[in-house]
């Protein structure tokens, strides 16, 4: 090579580096004639800067391939640095478009933190929607036990109807009776009192007869009323017992229905919500 005098010298066996130097090369040496740098151009238009010749040789090149290379060192933007080992880490990182790195590890936080709340809610959707389906099921069997409740409810109400009605015809057949041996005593004490003003005591003697006898049957009668009358009582009241209970057993349908309804919907809202969440 040329040193600033003038003269041609080889330095430290560059010999390579100048068979690589063309006309569109550029040396730079220093006051002792030492090639310091050099900027070359390749026939291919491949960009090299070279510095620090006689220590550790540094590179710089921009290839027409568009790649940028250097060797040693670090690459520096105003005050901060980065060198081989941090390219690396930063290689390493997974980034998404358009994000550097704490960019990507705000969205991958962001994201796991995303994914793991909609896990909870999903969880907590589903442990949701299994309640609801065993209070469902519950609630269908007490939908189940209500309706046999008003069906034995209403079958011993029939029951007791047919028992008043029964009862009340006995009731209605002793007052008859009682009202027939009445009119017969009756009958018979004017009888009786007839014979006692004829004298005739053989009239008074039947008369007599005829009066006990007729007593005798108003009074079995009587009785029949009473037992009828107790017993109409008895069946009033049965029937009356058996109107509470069907009715309490009505109300107890009528909200196991609407408890189960409710519950359905929610349960249908419940698994629309998963469904949601899921997608």
């Amino acid at each position: 090579m040329f040193s600033a005098d003038g003269k041609y010298k080889v330095i430290e066996n560059y010999e390579d580096d100048i068979k690589k130097i063309n006309k569109n090369s550029q040396l730079f040496y220093d006051a002792d004639g030492a090639l310091r740098a050099a900027i070359m151009i390749s026939d291919y238009g491949d960009f090299k800067i070279s510095t620090n010749y006689g220590s550790i040789r540094q590179n710089l090149s921009f290839n027409s391939d568009g790649s940028l290379t250097t060797t040693g060192g670090r690459l520096c933007l105003d005050d901060v640095c980065l060198n081989k080992d941090d390219i690396l880490k930063l290689k390493q990182m997974k980034l998404g478009p358009g994000q550097n790195s704490v960019e990507s590890s705000i969205a991958e936080s962001k994201l796991e933190a995303s994914q793991a709340a909609k896990k909870k809610a999903i969880d907590e959707a589903i442990e949701r929607k299994g309640i609801i389906d065993i209070r469902v099921r519950q609630l269908e069997e007490d939908k189940i036990n209500s309706d046999k409740t008003v069906t034995d409810a209403l079958a011993v109400q029939n029951s007791a109807i047919s028992l008043v009605e029964s009862a009340t015809e006995v009731k209605n057949n002793s007052d008859i009776e009682v009202n027939k041996a009445t009119i017969v005593s009756n009958n018979a004490l004017t009888e009786l009192n007839a014979a006692n003003e004829s004298g005739d005591t053989e009239r008074i003697t039947t008369a007599q007869n005829a009066k006990a006898a007729a007593d005798a049957s108003l009074s079995s009668y009587r009785q029949s009323q009473t037992n009828a009358t107790i017993a109409l009582e008895t069946a009033l009241s049965e029937k009356n017992a058996a109107d509470i209970s069907v009715a309490n057993a009505t109300s107890r349908q009528i909200e196991a229905g609407q408890n189960l309804e409710k519950a359905k919907v929610e349960q249908i809202e419940a698994g629309k919500s998963i469904n949601l969440l899921s997608n």
